[in-house]
């Protein structure tokens, strides 16, 4: 297994890095691995994630959305139909 040492980094990411070390209950090596392995997936693994959770939502109702400006609009509007509390 390699190793690699990186610097520079910033005061706040190591500060972030290690709250979430934290809560994983991980090293701040172990957390730095997990999060490098996560970003570098293969494709394969994010096709099935987005499967899973296209099923997910189907299974609960809830509605897809795409990354338009159209679907943000349309989710706001139907969110702020059923509550009369917004403006």
């Amino acid at each position: 297994m390699g190793s690699m040492t990186i610097r520079n980094i910033p005061d706040e990411i190591i500060r972030r890095l290690d709250e979430r070390a934290a809560t994983t209950g991980r090293s701040r090596e172990a957390e730095a691995c997990a999060i490098l392995s996560a970003s570098l997936a293969p494709a394969s693994d994010w096709e099935a994630f987005r499967e899973a959770s296209a099923a997910l939502r189907a299974q609960l109702g809830m509605r897809t959305f795409g990354n338009s400006a159209e679907d943000l609009t349309e989710a706001r509007a139907e969110r702020t139909q059923g509550d009369s509390s917004r403006p």
